[in-house]
Parts: structure tokens; C-alpha cells; sequence
């Protein structure tokens, strides 16, 4: 039997962006680079060196979104990626 996977819709794209630029901003994301930490602070994320959490500003993912270089980000969305999908006629999650 074949499978069949919806994906989001573009506005369902673009509200998950949305929501995942606010909870950088708003709760932070956890490196364990002491480095990442300078470089995110340096750049103008609000960095607690203790718990190693950045917030990171949604201005300052939307500029490193433009700047990146063309090739970086064409090489993280054609990574093959695993997808998970449930059939009609069983329990089980299959991995393609």
C-alpha cells in the first residue's frame, strides 16, 4: 500500500516561521558553544551566560536569512530528509 503525505500549506509555512521566530526571541534556544554564545551576543542576541541561552532578535534571523550565502541555505533544503506518515490500514509510523 502507498502512502500519502499532505504537507503544510503556505500559509501554514509561513505561521510556523512566524511562531518559531518568536520562540527564539521570546524563549531562547540553549548552545553549548561558548563561542556561538560570543557571536550571537556580538551580533545582538540577549545572552545569559550561565543557563547558555540566547534570545535571539526575529530582525536579527531575518537578516542572516538574507545574507546567507545562496549556496548554504539551497544545501540545508535539498538534505534528504525523513518524512513520517501513517497509513489508513495500520498503526505503525513508517519513515520513507
Amino acid at each position: 500500500m502507498q502512502s500519502t503525505c499532505q504537507f503544510l500549506s503556505e500559509s501554514e509555512q509561513e505561521r510556523v516561521h512566524e511562531e518559531s521566530l518568536k520562540i527564539l526571541q521570546e524563549v531562547g534556544a540553549l548552545f553549548h558553544s561558548d563561542r556561538a554564545l560570543k557571536i550571537l551576543e556580538k551580533n545582538g542576541a540577549n545572552v545569559d551566560k550561565e543557563s547558555k541561552i540566547a534570545k535571539i532578535p526575529m530582525e536579527m534571523v531575518d537578516q542572516t536569512l538574507k545574507t546567507a550565502p545562496g549556496n548554504v541555505l539551497k544545501r540545508f533544503w535539498s538534505r534528504p530528509r525523513k518524512t513520517h506518515c501513517r497509513t489508513m490500514s495500520s498503526a505503525s509510523w513508517k519513515t520513507s
